[in-house]
């Protein structure tokens, strides 16, 4: 678990659904993100009297990215699997038995939720407001995630290739890394269950609908220089990112046992420089009915690319490194 100044009221009902798990072998390793003294304090005393809880706080903040893996390098290689929990959600009792039971000989397992408020009253019964993709395909899951970490359980080897974190630009989420590396590595299973309530309140990092983006884009397309500028973002605050990614996974994980998904691994890494990696991502596009929002971005990043060459564009961040 990462945290950082938790709601009190929510960490002690995360905390009790943990406690109320019909599989009791457990310890959960808390990271706290330099949390307040204050707010520390409370956390500390919310789980002083049972030792299964074992708290460490970090000397400085640094993002819940980087305290997810700060948390996860905590984990004693002796244990067998690993499961992600949030600060302020509410797990079923039998959460940890029936991912642990389902996850066969995948390297990673995840369920649906139920998204709630802080009063639990339901907002959306399922996680998923938009149909999911294959959990095999390897491309759609470079480009748009769809494996919520506090949904999942995975092996503990698994974070022999997944530690440390490689540092990215833009926004790099924790799950998206460990689910890539999961399907690099082996397969994914899915528990088409709610086994656990997402709450949704002011205070919370990510809310359900950075889950399910549906941005149009049709106000960008009126104005050309908005456009532009939209595109340039994408590329250099999405498709780099996802570059980063690719490299790393190559780079750690490579050549993948998988074949399809080491030719879509190839295909990606070609795409900037290629014109067939280029036609790939737009066959991708139109193969998802123009809904495929990650595929699209990756458009809108490579066409600002090509412009950038012919009209002779910096292709670095200001203040960057090329």
């Amino acid at each position: 678990m990462a945290t950082f100044e938790p709601d009190s009221d929510l960490f002690r009902t995360q905390v009790a659904s943990l406690q109320a798990q019909t599989r009791q072998d457990w310890f959960c390793v808390i990271s706290d993100d330099c949390s307040r003294a204050d707010a520390y304090e409370r956390l500390k005393a919310a789980v002083a009297e049972d030792p299964r809880f074992i708290l460490s706080r970090s000397d400085r903040r640094q993002g819940f990215y980087l305290n997810f893996e700060r948390a996860l390098s905590l984990v004693p290689k002796t244990v067998r699997f690993v499961a992600l929990a949030d600060q302020d959600d509410r797990w079923d009792p039998d959460k940890l038995e029936v991912l642990s039971r389902s996850i066969g000989s995948a390297l990673l397992v995840y369920s649906d939720a139920r998204i709630v408020d802080e009063s639990g009253a339901l907002i959306a019964d399922t996680f998923w407001s938009r149909q999911r993709r294959p959990r095999s395909d390897f491309a759609s899951l470079l480009v748009t995630n769809t494996v919520t970490g506090a949904a999942s359980l995975f092996r503990r080897e698994l974070l022999d290739s997944a530690l440390p974190f490689p540092r990215l630009p833009g926004d790099p989420y924790h799950d998206h890394w460990l689910a890539l590396v999961a399907l690099a590595e082996g397969e994914i299973a899915y528990v088409p269950r709610r086994l656990y309530d997402y709450v949704q309140h002011a205070g919370a990092v990510l809310g359900h609908a950075g889950a399910a983006p549906q941005a149009s884009s049709r106000g960008r397309l009126r104005r050309p220089e908005v456009a532009l500028a939209s595109w340039r973002q994408a590329y250099f605050g999405d498709y780099r990112r996802l570059m980063l990614l690719a490299a790393t996974l190559e780079e750690r994980c490579g050549p993948l046992p998988n074949a399809s998904r080491r030719r879509a691994l190839k295909r990606f890494l070609a795409s900037e420089r290629s014109p067939a990696g280029f036609a790939w991502v737009a066959w991708r596009w139109l193969r998802s009915g123009l809904r495929g929002d990650g595929e699209r971005t990756l458009l809108a990043a490579l066409t600002w690319r090509l412009l950038a060459r012919v009209r002779g564009y910096p292709v670095a961040e200001p203040g960057s490194q090329r």
